[in-house]
């Protein structure tokens, strides 16, 4: 960080800087005379008076001009030349990143006579082949968006899908899923910007976002998803820059607040089938902006034109009710009493016993009944139980409750603006986001009792310094400097009905751990109960994790424009860090298993509370091969450097090319930290005959082998030797080529033929996922111990095999080409229709492969632990047929090829995908108070870019329909302001009917592939994953040890056909200054039934395979939202 703060003061003393900025736009165009001959040395004023912004210009002797790098607004030029009339061109709107061709024509006459004329709201695009849509100040100020996220946005274009990709329009902040996929690309591939500041989370593996921008902060955005210049860079998928408000030369601003309540929606329909009410949901959203000049009256500013404010403040307050209802012990069982389970008991109680769920506790040492059905309750047992389950509420043995979940967000955000003379401008702008919530159950665990509360705290930083100067009217620099951070906190606290501090552990808990370092953890352990009760949820107090994730960068550009050709060159320069002490899904606290053990009562309960424990679990660090424990912790860094020239080239008047090149420099994330964390398996350095061997439990034999606690045997310290930081040599430099055209084939500007092709390569998901947040053994472990009998015994037990994840020595980085070639034709009423073919090619995309898989074909191997134990498929001498003894459930990790390792999943860069769609686009811009758009894609997506699949020897049965794909998406967004009765003579016609205003999101899609089959006994040898069916018969599950035979996503789940409409009422005063604006916003307007998830599970329970069928497989078991309505209030001036 040191290094790159001094770079950044470095560069700013000794050059002047300009980057890729998206709350710019250029401005460019011809002049001629009548006779179409093209005049020089033509004086050209561009001005915008809400900005105080002026430049002015010649044409060249080729008659061309450019103005580059303006802030976007509505601005007017005005020509002038001796012997000309003068021209005034109005009414010019400049969109983010949009480079606008105007022609120009002055008439002859005198300088003194000047000519008007209003520029056209719409024009196709002449001036680049690249995909890019702009969702305007109209759309974002007017459309009725569930949650006010601004993020919705960016699915009213073609070639979006958020349906595949666990996209979350209803929630902001670091949970809130922003992934959308564009064109088939994965979700996390897209870089979202704010300001030209980076606004991707990348600890979240790309899929959140640091800032949620209040929409009523934004003024426009632009989505470019396809083949765009070379000036872009970092990511492989769509590129996504939101401009926000500035201050103008008047004051300007609003007050608002929406309002959602359970009262006001319709009710789920599943729960309307089961008469049960709406979940309680309260929702507020409500805050203000103000923007203006700074003025100090008589002293500073008093034209209003040098300095600018815009504030924005926000704030969010979500209480939205969980219902939990769980199936708890008796206040007998509590006692250790289970003589309610027992028919034969006086005491006995069918609500108790549930169907004989209850198992009726065995001494396991006399092989019968505890005396009185009651079993003695050890001590710490009775801490567990009184802290982690709470007593019955409802009858016997349920326990109820309501408990409204609490979510606060605020948003501070502030903006200057400042001109410093004609030649030199700068802004800087900062936002906070703080974010607070609670969950049940705790995140990464299945707790459900409500004993355990989750408080989740993300407090997140976007800054930017942003310089622009001219340096001549032909030679424009600019510099962005920005820092963006969140801070991520997740600690478990004490639930609803318990006591304060009821989770820790109390004064005298007598409970070993395994790692020495875990005994001073304060909280009490996690449990979980797998036989003999009526109740199996576990409830969990650990999963915690503190995590930073601080980004500095620079953006640094030129631009020159020269004759026919605009040049820009520039780099981008991001340091990057995540700073993690975390657990995320294991437990330092420790957890226990009680039920289903070698020994046991039978009942779970019961072996709680007599000390039988059947498994044990704990996690800590290692060091040097011994057990300390303690959360994990890294210390991740990562540099990407990128460089690039980008030639707009106007080669005739009719034809611009576009010709670029970006380099990529990009570092792996490695661990600072020293010794580091980091570690590597390298197949080619494992030793079968160093291979530690396994008992008959599956657990390491002491002596005989290379264990996970210490390096050796293939796994390799990072950094060290031969490994390099980052664990992998990695191909840094990569070379990414952007060509496209722009043809007005009729000279007219109405008519335009674009296409264009891309290479890009992404780094937005670069950290190493071998070690992922906590570390790979040999420095970290999660250990198990097994039929454990007293809390005070637990401790390092055998030592079983541990699986990890893994990267390939030498890694490629993930590879997006896209090109696509359609027509954009101008029509009447200030409407443009684009039709395009677009596409993409994924290579080198990720893929979890299990390298120690058992291989397919494998036939017969001894296996050492075996030998006279009469195992399924082996004979005395221990030689196994190992097709036989997987289809009899012996486990696989005695035949792997990687023995004293489970799976060691390598995060392979062997993925790749394909994308072909039409896309359509209608857009009308604001005319006669109609906005319209309609966006329209037919696609299909293959990819074999599968998480966790199951045959991987053979990688082209991966290959299929994509989880991604929607092969149909038509979206439609419209606001139009009711004309009727706005000019009657009537006064109270006009206050009390006219200003309505309606607007609206209608979406109709085609459903994505379901892909999950679920099975109840195997899913560890799967088969390849595949969609639901009604028909239980169509699918079969496999038999043990054998793969399934169908592809992936054969079957597609259900469509939408969804609308929200919103009315709006606008009362105005003070000459139509101050607008009061009451807002009716619905969401699933007409409360139309849209299913959502699909009953995939195969409830098939024969060890030979059968067919699916039973238990509702193929039902559709859950519905997207039923109609919500929310109420808004603004008052605007």
């Amino acid at each position: 960080m040191k290094r790159l703060i001094f770079l950044i003061i470095s560069l700013l003393f000794a050059t002047t800087f300009r980057a890729n900025a998206q709350d710019l736009a250029n401005l460019v165009g011809t002049i001629a005379d009548p006779s179409g001959a093209v005049l020089g040395g033509v004086e050209i004023t561009v001005a915008n008076a809400d900005r105080g912004f002026t430049r002015t210009v010649q044409s060249d002797e080729g008659g061309s001009f450019s103005v580059m790098r303006v802030p976007v607004g509505t601005y007017t030029i005005t020509a002038e030349k001796q012997g000309f009339q003068k021209l005034v061109n109005t009414g010019i709107v400049l969109d983010p990143g949009q480079t606008l061709r105007v022609p120009l024509q002055l008439s002859v006459g005198s300088v003194s006579e000047k000519i008007v004329v209003s520029a056209e709201p719409v024009h196709v695009e002449t001036e680049t082949g690249a995909i890019s849509h702009v969702v305007n100040s109209t759309q974002v100020a007017e459309l009725n968006l569930e949650s006010r996220n601004f993020a919705t946005l960016a699915t009213l274009v073609p070639g979006a899908a958020p349906a595949g990709t666990g996209f979350d329009p209803t929630s902001v902040g670091v949970l809130a899923n922003a992934t959308i996929s564009f064109n088939g690309v994965p979700g996390n591939f897209n870089n979202w910007e704010v300001d030209s500041t980076n606004n991707v989370d990348q600890g979240s593996g790309s899929n959140s976002l640091m800032t949620f921008p209040s929409i009523d902060s934004i003024n426009e955005f632009r989505i470019s998803t396809s083949n765009y210049s070379a000036e872009y860079g970092k990511s492989g998928g769509a590129n996504i820059e939101v401009v926000t408000k500035s201050g103008t030369n008047k004051f300007h601003g609003d007050l608002f607040e929406f309002v959602r309540n359970d009262v006001f929606d319709a009710n789920d329909w599943f729960l309307n089938q089961a008469g049960q009410p709406r979940e309680p949901l309260k929702r507020n959203d409500w805050g203000f902006t103000l923007g203006g000049p700074v003025v100090i009256p008589g002293h500073y500013n008093t034209e209003r034109n040098k300095t600018f404010f815009f504030v924005s403040e926000e704030w969010r307050s979500h209480r939205e009710g969980t219902v939990i209802n769980q199936v708890v012990p008796s206040l007998r069982e509590r006692q250790g009493d289970f003589s309610e389970c027992d028919q034969a008991s006086p005491n006995f109680n069918p609500a108790v016993s549930a169907n004989g769920l209850c198992v009726v506790p065995i001494n396991p040492s006399t092989s019968a009944p505890y005396a009185n059905d009651t079993v003695p309750v050890d001590p710490t047992a009775a801490a567990l139980l009184n802290a982690l389950i709470p007593l019955p509420n409802a009858g016997a043995t349920v326990y109820r409750k309501a408990p409204s979940l609490p979510t606060d967000f605020r948003e501070d955000m502030f903006k200057v603006d400042h001109n410093f003379n004609d030649k030199l401008r700068a802004f800087i702008r900062f936002t906070q986001d703080s974010y607070k919530q609670d969950f049940i159950p705790t995140l990464w665990s299945s707790a459900s009792y409500g004993t355990v509360l989750s408080k989740w705290t993300s407090p997140a930083i976007s800054s930017v310094l942003h310089i622009t100067q001219t340096i001549r009217p032909t030679l424009l620099n600019e510099v962005i400097v920005s820092y963006s951070a969140d801070v991520n906190t997740v600690h478990n606290f004490t639930g609803f009905d318990s006591p304060a501090n009821s989770i820790n552990k109390p004064q005298g808990f007598a409970m070993q751990t395994i790692f020495p370092g875990n005994q001073s953890q304060l909280k009490l352990p996690g449990i979980q109960f797998n036989a003999g009760v009526p109740f199996f949820t576990a409830e969990s107090t650990g999963f915690e994790f503190d995590f930073v994730d601080p980004q500095a960068a620079i953006k640094d550009n030129l631009i020159w424009s020269h004759g026919k050709h605009t040049l820009k060159t520039g780099f981008f320069l991001l340091d990057n860090h995540i700073n993690t002490t975390t657990n995320i899904g294991l437990n330092t606290q420790g957890f226990l298993g009680f039920g289903g053990g070698q020994v046991s009562t039978g009942n779970g309960l019961a072996d709680m509370f007599t000390g039988i424990i059947a498994q044990y679990q704990e996690y800590g660090r290692v060091a040097n091969g011994q057990l300390v424990g303690g959360p994990g912790q890294g210390r991740w860094r990562q540099w990407d450097f990128e460089p690039y020239v980008q030639d707009d080239w106007r080669f005739t008047q009719r034809l611009t090319l576009n010709f670029g090149v970006r380099y990529f420099w990009l570092t792996p994330f490695f661990d600072a930290k020293k010794p580091t964390n980091d570690s590597i398996f390298v197949p080619s350095q494992y030793n079968a005959g160093q291979q530690a061997q396994l008992d008959i439990n599956g657990n390491l034999i002491p002596g005989t082998g290379a264990t996970p606690l210490t390096y050796g045997n293939g796994l390799l310290q990072c950094g060290t030797g031969s490994v390099p930081r980052g664990c992998s040599t990695s191909s840094r430099g990569t070379i990414s080529p952007r060509v496209g055209f722009s043809w007005d084939p009729f000279g007219k500007g109405r008519t335009a033929v674009r296409g264009g092709y891309a290479l890009n390569w992404d780094s937005s998901n670069p950290l190493h996922a071998g070690a992922g947040f906590n570390g790979n053994p040999p420095t970290t472990a999660n250990l198990n111990a097994f039929n454990v009998s007293g809390y005070q015994s637990i401790g390092p037990g055998p030592l079983g095999p541990v699986g990890f994840s893994d990267i390939p020595a030498v890694r490629k980085w993930p590879e997006v080409e896209q090109y696509s070639l359609g027509i954009q034709q101008e029509l009447p009423a200030s409407t443009i229709l684009s039709v395009s073919y677009v596409g993409t090619l994924g290579r080198h995309l990720q893929q979890d492969l299990d390298i120690n898989q058992v291989p397919v074909g494998a036939t017969t191997q001894n296996v050492p632990a075996f030998v006279g134990q009469n195992q399924p498929g082996c004979d005395n001498a221990g030689n196994c047929n190992v097709q036989t003894a997987l289809i009899s459930l012996v486990p696989a990790e005695f035949f792997a090829p990687y023995r004293g390792y489970t799976g060691v999943v390598m995060r392979a860069p062997t993925g790749n995908s394909n994308y072909n769609s039409l896309q359509a686009d209608l857009r009308h811009r604001m005319t006669h108070g109609l906005t319209f758009e309609a966006a329209y894609t037919w696609s299909h997506t293959l990819d074999n870019i599968v998480i966790n699949g199951v045959n991987d020897s053979n990688l082209r049965r991966w290959y299929g329909t994509s989880s991604l794909n929607q092969a149909q998406v038509l979206t439609i967004n419209w606001v139009y302001e009711l004309p009727f009765f706005q000019h009657s003579p009537y006064r109270a016609a006009r206050y009390l009917l006219s200003g309505w205003q309606v607007g609206g999101i209608s979406n109709f899609a085609m459903g994505p592939p379901n892909p999950n089959l679920g099975l109840p006994t195997r899913t560890w040898f799967d088969p390849n994953v595949v969609g639901q069916v009604t028909p239980g018969q169509l699918l079969a599950n496999n038999q043990p040890g054998m793969f399934g035979s169908l592809r992936r996503n054969p079957l597609r789940g259900p469509g939408r056909n969804n609308w929200d409409i919103a009315v709006m009422r606008n009362f105005k005063f003070d000459s139509e200054k101050v607008n009061l604006q009451f807002r009716l916003e619905t969401f699933n307007t007409f409360n139309h039934p849209q299913w959502n998830g699909v009953n995939t599970y195969c409830a098939d329970q024969n060890p030979d395979g059968g067919s699916c069928a039973g238990n509702g497989f193929g039902e559709v078991t859950s519905a997207y939202p039923s109609r919500i309505i929310q109420l808004g209030l603004k008052l605007m001036f």
